[in-house]
């Protein structure tokens, strides 16, 4: 027992740490965050500075027009930059680092929860070292996709329990979610909500799927009633929405009276990589040979296992969406699939390491 509460305590420090040596250490001459100020790290310190000097929710470029982009994480940066006497762009670089550290050592308590204390440590660690990896540049970005593959799994049990009461807790922390990551990235946020839906679909089928090949005699039997994903969904929707509200009710108050711009979105970007479906796991190396193997896993264990239920449909929804957004260029927009990489990676290297554990 006393191992256990060590391994506990020892887990999240070292996935904070880690985060802190590995950002920390190589930018600890320059005042700048990752790439500087150049291409996107451009707007992100300008909106950072934007907060600093204001306790609303100020564009970042324009004084009169509410935020397009959610200010959670932009918000509590400036009130960092605050507390401790620094100009917006100066804080940006020591908020990347201690927001993402905080995401990291959190998200690892909630791995070392949901599964044995050892497994969750090492799930913890390795996410964080492959967000550090890929998701890094767009610290706001990785906060919010460290959680996913773990909310997925209590989505899942939210919308499709082993008994009709069961799940409640797990559908309330799935609504704190998907509120907060509103509020926070707008892009991870509908592909969780897309997830959660896919999941909520095919949990209904299943169920009736389950109770013709039973007969009608037998639907006492059944795990939940019918309606109950549906119920839960719809309960998940409307408190999340409610949730970002905080944030997204000045946008949305504008766009209601034609204030904001209609064109020249983010949404009008199309590199090379978003005309490709992303496949991490053809890539070699390390994290290739990992996201391969938690591939086969998610396939070999789709029947058995409900945690590669849940991986699954992340990675299904992630292949929709960037399909959907190939298909949609058609209409001269995107949706942003190819920037669900990083999502993708941890998704899959967290089904590796639920494989390699499976082998030991």
């Amino acid at each position: 027992a006393g191992l256990v509460r060590v391994g506990k305590l020892a887990a999240p420090t070292g996935s904070a740490l880690l985060v802190a040596s590995t950002l920390g250490i190589p930018l600890a001459a320059s005042r700048l965050y990752l790439h500087g100020v150049s291409v996107d790290q451009e707007f992100r310190t300008q909106f950072l500075g934007r907060s600093a000097t204001s306790l609303g929710l100020p564009d970042m470029a324009y004084a009169d027009l509410p935020s397009f982009y959610p200010s959670g994480w932009f918000w509590l940066g400036g009130r960092f930059a605050n507390l401790v006497g620094l100009e917006g762009w100066a804080a940006y670089k020591p908020w990347s680092i201690l927001s993402m550290a905080i995401a990291a050592a959190l998200v690892t308590v909630l791995w070392t929860r949901l599964l044995r204390t050892d497994l969750g440590a090492v799930v913890g660690v390795s996410s964080t070292a492959v967000m550090l990896a890929y998701g890094s540049p767009e610290p706001y970005g990785a906060v919010v996709a460290l959680f996913i593959p773990p909310m997925l799994i209590l989505a899942w049990h939210a919308v499709a329990p082993t008994a009709p009461h069961a799940g409640r807790g797990a559908a309330l922390a799935t609504t704190l979610f998907l509120g907060a990551s509103a509020s926070t990235y707008t892009l991870y946020t509908g592909l969780a909500a897309g997830t959660v839906v896919l999941m909520a679909v095919v949990s209904t089928v299943a169920a009736i799927l389950r109770r013709r090949a039973r007969g009608p005699e037998d639907s006492s039997t059944a795990p939940f009633p019918l309606w109950l994903p549906t119920a839960r969904l719809a309960a998940i929707g409307v408190g999340s929405i409610l949730l970002a509200l905080v944030v997204w009710a000045p946008y949305l108050l504008a766009a209601s009276r034609g204030a904001p711009a209609d064109s020249g979105t983010a949404m009008h970007y199309l590199p090379d990589a978003g005309a490709r479906l992303p496949l991490p796991m053809t890539a070699g190396g390390l994290t290739g040979w990992v996201c391969l193997a938690g591939l086969v896993w998610i396939v070999a264990r789709a029947w058995t296992s409900r945690r590669a239920q849940a991986l699954g449909l992340g990675v299904v929804a992630v292949y929709l969406w960037s399909l959907a957004s190939m298909a949609v260029t058609v209409l001269g927009t995107t949706m942003l699939g190819f920037r669900l990489e990083p999502v993708l990676i941890v998704l899959l290297v967290v089904a590796g390491v639920f494989a390699i554990a499976d082998l030991a």
